[in-house]
């Protein structure tokens, strides 16, 4: 190439076979920069971006040739082997700016997008107005927001896909926590959103070391099936992406997803699957009208009163007969959640056997009966014989006794001062115990979140994005810790990101 930004035929292929001396040669003489005129982007027969030759003095690197009419970077030019990186260094640069952005219009629960996001718009929206305040801080993306060809960052796309990556970052560190727990449980809800879609939030609470979790994993639309089978499936799918079905040891649901199933129930059939033990209770009552049958009993004598009855009009009975109907459905209904609500109870027994107000009695007299409790429910998760060990020193510590009070805080204790190796299928045992859910306090917080979301993106946002966005939200002090160490949140959400559409701008050669 020459200085005028002439190509020498085939020499543009071979300036990277030179020698050092030859390329410093070239490098004294400077980089080639012709105004290249004929550069320019069309939108149909209109030319709507035209070449400024101000980008040189912006882009140290950039230089062009004028009988290709094309731009290129001077080093890549000259060292081939470095030349696909600089361009992927400097991308990835760019790319942790809308990162940024992201991460803090994610977590704060602001609009991306805007009403009008034209160029001549006073108002772009929150996310690409948040690029722009940004690049008035970094000359980088300051010069990339106007003239990129490979990527603006600006599009819907992007936002999805960025959105996508920070939210798989999350369930990522979220995996790893579920791996390395003993158990895991389920706790599963279901809303009817601004759109009068029903939503499936599914959350995972199991023990990381000493500390109780509850993962949110993100909504599901079931409006299309809310039938037993097609929940029961998206509940085993999730269940083997987490690769945690062998570890669940409870599931809990609120009745109101599970009720259309009938007798078929969620719980039923994942426990049919999974050959589950225990499984906790779905709230059913919650949804009933305390005043049931006082307002069915005042409706009839309503109807008496008014003299309708099956002679005067033939179209009331049907209706009198349907809702009779529907009331002992209910009824049975109820009673079989009854049934099931307390039937298992026994089953729980076990639980004495960490009470640390029986830990002096139990110190003379073990609770035989409780630990066989737990071996039918639990057989293939324990050493019994370790175990009725570790609980025998563990009841005759008066240490124990004196500073715990929960096994909440026993685990604590025994992770603190490295006693887990002491008395390992004890603290497995205080691990079961506390993933075991209570209730479903959690999944329905999760709610709020999803009014909020809705709300704020005009009932507009795609599944795939609203449920990222929930996870971002709801495990918002999770992507902050992640946060801390910057360098490495950035480079794993660009990973996640450039796997999407093979990105090969981002990846290092």
């Amino acid at each position: 190439m020459t200085k005028s930004g002439k190509v020498v035929k085939g020499k543009r292929r071979e300036e990277s076979r030179l020698d050092y001396q030859q390329k410093m040669l070239i490098i004294q003489h400077g980089r080639c920069t012709p105004p290249l005129r004929d550069l320019h982007q069309c939108k149909g027969t209109k030319i709507v971006r035209s070449f400024q030759p101000e980008w040189y003095s912006r882009k140290e690197w950039l230089c062009g040739c004028d009988a290709s009419s094309k731009l290129f970077c001077f080093p890549c030019l000259l060292f081939s082997k470095e030349r696909d990186n600089v361009w992927v260094r400097e991308n990835r640069e760019i790319l942790k700016d809308l990162i940024r952005a992201t991460y803090f219009l994610a977590k704060q629960e602001l609009a991306f997008r805007g009403n009008d996001e034209s160029e001549g718009s006073s108002n772009r929206g929150n996310y690409v107005e948040l690029l722009n305040v940004l690049a008035e801080k970094d000359e980088r993306l300051e010069t990339h927001l106007p003239v990129s060809t490979v990527f603006t960052g600006t599009s819907n796309r992007i936002q999805n896909d960025l959105i996508q990556a920070v939210s798989d970052t999350l369930r990522h560190d979220i995996q790893v926590e579920v791996n390395a727990a003993p158990f895991v449980s389920v706790q599963v809800d279901e809303t009817t959103d601004a759109t009068n879609k029903a939503q499936l939030a599914v959350i995972l609470r199991y023990v990381n070391l000493s500390e109780v979790k509850e993962a949110f994993l993100g909504f599901t639309d079931v409006s299309s099936d809310r039938k037993a089978a097609a929940i029961t499936e998206h509940i085993l799918a999730i269940l083997e992406s987490y690769n945690c079905t062998t570890k669940l040891v409870a599931q809990k649901y609120d009745g109101a997803a599970v009720m259309a199933s009938q007798l078929n129930g969620v719980q039923a059939k994942i426990k049919q699957v999974l050959q589950l033990q225990i499984n906790d209770t779905m709230t059913v009552l919650r949804r009933q009208r305390r005043d049931f049958e006082s307002f069915y009993a005042k409706f009839e004598e309503k109807f008496q009163l008014l003299g309708l009855t099956d002679p005067s009009t033939r179209n009331v009975q049907p209706i009198k007969e349907h809702r009779r109907e529907l009331f002992h459905n209910i009824y049975e209904d109820v009673s079989t959640q009854m049934k099931n609500r307390f039937d298992h109870y026994g089953q729980l027994s076990f639980f004495s056997l960490v009470d640390l107000r029986r830990f002096d009695k139990m110190s003379s007299s073990f609770d035989d009966r409780s630990l066989k409790s737990l071996e039918e429910a639990y057989a293939k998760h324990f050493d019994f014989i370790r175990l009725k060990a570790d609980l025998t020193g563990l009841y005759s510590s008066e240490l124990i006794c004196e500073q715990c009070t929960t096994p909440a805080q026993l685990l604590k204790f025994l992770h603190t001062n490295d006693l887990v190796v002491i008395v390992p299928e004890a603290t497995k045992l205080l691990s079961l115990i506390l993933t075991l859910p209570a209730t479903t306090a959690s999944v329905e917080r999760s709610f709020s979140a999803l009014k909020r979301i809705k709300t704020y993106s005009r009932n507009r946002t795609g599944e795939e994005r609203l449920s990222s966005l929930a996870v971002i939200s709801i495990e918002a002090e999770r992507l902050v810790r992640l946060h801390n160490n910057r360098e490495r949140f950035y480079n794993d959400v660009i990973e996640r990101f450039v796997e999407k559409d093979r990105r090969m701008d981002f990846i290092f050669k």
